[in-house]
């Protein structure tokens, strides 16, 4: 009977250490991830463009659009939108997808970088999505509370 007892706390405590080192293992695993899916081209069009929409500035915002796909007068409309939803202040933010989308654009296939974000504020969560060109700008920016 002892012999059972023993076998039961060895079995027991390798459980216990299998488990600590799947979660450990799934903890390195997701921010290995993390790191290949940081784009720092996203980041910068990120916190430049809520910067841009606290302090309503549609000329800093205008910068960071292509003209291809973005008129003045939509960002101007955007901003104001934007504006009414964002609480502005200090944030944190974590990238939760990135992906690449092709569409066929003025008689051509247009690849897009897609990325999407959790925003959070002192009194809310957003989800942010960010749609850009490489060597153009951005082409979508939509912020959601």
């Amino acid at each position: 009977m002892k012999q059972t007892q023993i076998s039961r706390y060895i079995y027991s405590l390798i459980t216990m250490l299998f488990v600590a080192a799947t979660l450990t293992g799934c903890s390195n695993l997701q921010q290995q991830l993390q790191a290949k899916m940081a784009d720092p081209v996203a980041e910068d069009y990120l916190t430049k463009m809520l910067d841009a929409v606290e302090k309503n500035d549609v000329d800093a915002a205008e910068q960071l659009f292509s003209s291809e796909y973005v008129s003045r007068e939509d960002l101007e409309n955007g901003i104001d939108v934007i504006g009414r939803l964002w609480d502005g202040g200090t944030y944190t933010y974590q990238l939760t997808y990135s992906g690449i989308n092709s569409s066929f654009v003025n008689g051509k296939t247009e690849k897009f970088n897609v990325r999407k974000y959790e925003v959070v504020t002192q009194d809310h969560t957003y989800s942010v999505d960010i749609t850009y060109v490489d060597g153009k700008g951005m082409v979508g920016f939509n912020l959601t509370r």
